[in-house]
C-alpha cells in the first residue's frame, strides 16, 4: 500500500495536475495578449498561483521567483515563460518519484514471491482482492480525474491513496488517515473515537436532562407563539 500510494501521490502531479497547468499557462498568456476572457483568466491565474505554490510545498524543492507575478497585470510572455519552465522542472522530479516508488513496488512483490511461490501468491490475490471494491475506492469510474474548484484543482483520482490536509480531521470518502492536531490517525480509529465521544456526550446531556429542558423550552416557544 505504502509504495503505491507513493507511486499514486507522484503520477498525479506528473500526469495529470501539472499538464492541466501548463495548458491553463498557455491559455492565460494567449488570453491576455488577445485581450479576451479577462475574467475567466483571471480566475485561472489564481488557480495557477495556488496549485504552484502546492506544488513548492509537496516536493520541498525550491519555490517559483515568479509567482507574485501570476496575475492579470504581471502575466507577461516572459514570466508565462519561466512559468512553464518550472512546471516542467516539477514534471521532471514528480516523474522520478513515480519511477521510484514502482519499482519499490515491484521489488517487494518479486521478493514475496520468490519467498511464498508465484502459485501461493496467484492463490492469496484470488481470495482477498475485491475488484468491485478496489474500483470504488480507487475511484476508477469516475471520468473527470480532476475538479476545478474557484481557486484549486481538486484530485479525483485515487482517493484511498489521498492524504488529507485539513488539521481538524475533515478527509474525503475513502481516506486512509486524518489529520488531527498536526497528527495523522488511521480512519478507522479517529471515526472510533468520534462516535465514542459523541455517545459519551448524549449520554452527558440525558444526565443533566438537556433533551428535557431543550423540549420544555421549545414547547413554550409553540405556546407564546400560538398565544400572539
Amino acid at each position: 500500500f505504502e509504495y503505491e500510494q507513493q507511486n499514486s501521490y507522484a503520477s498525479f502531479k506528473a500526469t495529470f495536475l501539472i499538464p492541466r497547468l501548463i495548458a491553463k499557462t498557455e491559455l492565460a498568456e494567449r488570453n491576455i495578449a488577445l485581450g479576451i476572457d479577462i475574467e475567466e483568466t483571471t480566475r485561472s491565474l489564481v488557480i495557477l498561483r495556488n496549485e504552484i505554490d502546492y506544488l513548492h510545498r509537496a516536493s520541498g524543492l525550491m519555490p517559483f521567483e515568479f509567482i507574485n507575478n501570476i496575475n492579470i497585470d504581471g502575466f507577461d510572455p516572459s514570466v508565462a515563460g519561466e512559468t512553464a519552465g518550472y512546471l516542467i522542472y516539477m514534471r521532471l522530479h514528480f516523474s522520478q518519484l513515480a519511477r521510484e516508488a514502482a519499482a519499490k513496488r515491484d521489488s517487494a512483490y518479486l521478493a514475496l514471491e520468490s519467498r511464498l511461490g508465484s502459485e501461493m501468491l496467484h492463490r492469496l490475490r484470488q481470495d482477498y482482492h475485491n475488484k468491485a471494491l478496489a474500483d470504488l475506492v480507487l475511484n476508477r469510474h469516475e471520468v473527470n480525474v480532476i475538479y476545478e474548484a474557484d481557486d484549486r484543482l481538486i484530485q479525483k483520482k485515487d482517493p484511498v491513496y489521498l492524504i488529507p490536509d485539513s488539521n481538524w480531521g475533515r478527509a474525503h470518502f475513502y481516506a486512509p488517515v486524518k489529520l488531527f492536531n498536526n497528527v495523522y490517525v488511521d480512519t478507522l480509529w479517529f471515526n472510533i473515537s468520534a462516535l465514542w465521544l459523541m455517545s459519551m456526550l448524549l449520554y452527558l446531556g440525558i444526565l443533566v436532562h438537556i433533551p428535557k429542558k431543550v423540549m420544555n423550552y421549545l414547547e413554550s416557544f409553540r405556546f407564546y407563539s400560538f398565544k400572539f
